[in-house]
């Protein structure tokens, strides 16, 4: 579907919806992360909507896809806090939930299980885990599934069962660390723009809640200076000795 958009000033229109934005916004920017505009939406800066003097809602903007108001961006001690307690609990969970799952699914080989969350056709809805190496020396083994017909003996399907939920447990744990992630390097970034290098080659520690993030100066096209991420707090450090 086409989306007619004319821009004057402050002024907008999408489709048939007469609307205000700032001038520093762009209409693309307001569509990709704000659904059901109606007319006379006016978008302030203090990223409220308002219509006929009264206040409608928030209004967010699109980082890497995920909807943002952008006032949770200034408050970097609160974003931190949150993204370490949610980087914890996944951490936690794959040490103490998903690696031992993990390491029974390794030695069994090949377990059945009937996904509840995904249909493939009536002939192949089960799953079997299998073991497999990704073909280089020394072999990597991970564990993968293929779509089968409902077995009429199910192998290991208790353990199959446990994996499956386990594996759906990291990945929506997963997505909220990488969620938050996201929103902290953006957080970060805006923080960084507003304290931009002196000169290039200067290593910058940022201490936000007696964690460490670690960023160098960079020197870019038309000599713009810039803060590039080394590594943030936690991050794993591998040392190789020559």
């Amino acid at each position: 579907m086409t989306v007619l958009m004319e821009r004057h000033g402050k002024n907008a229109k999408i489709g048939n919806k007469n609307v205000e934005l700032p001038n520093d916004m762009s209409v693309f920017a307001v569509i990709g992360a704000n659904s059901s505009i109606q007319d006379g939406y006016v978008f302030r800066p203090d990223w409220l909507i308002y219509r006929n003097g009264k206040m409608i809602k928030k209004w967010f903007i699109n980082v890497e896809n995920i909807r943002v108001w952008p006032p949770v961006l200034e408050d970097l001690k609160k974003l931190e806090e949150r993204y370490h307690n949610v980087q914890k609990k996944w951490d936690l969970l794959i040490e103490k939930e998903w690696k031992p799952i993990s390491d029974k699914m390794l030695k069994a080989k090949e377990a059945h299980v009937f996904p509840q969350h995904v249909k493939n056709n009536e002939n192949s809805d089960w799953w079997l885990y299998k073991t497999r190496d990704d073909g280089h020396t020394p072999p990597t083994i991970y564990i993968s599934f293929e779509w089968v017909e409902k077995p009429d003996h199910p192998k290991n399907l208790e353990l199959g069962q446990e994996y499956y939920e386990k594996e759906r447990k990291l990945l929506r744990y997963g997505k909220y660390a990488h969620m938050f992630r996201t929103v902290l390097n953006r957080a970060i970034e805006d923080f960084l723009r507003e304290n931009s290098p002196k000169k290039a080659h200067q290593t910058l520690k940022l201490d936000i809640n007696g964690r460490n993030y670690w960023y160098r100066s960079v020197l870019g096209p038309r000599n713009y200076l810039s803060w590039s991420k080394i590594c943030w707090a936690e991050d794993e450090i591998v040392e190789l000795l020559l």
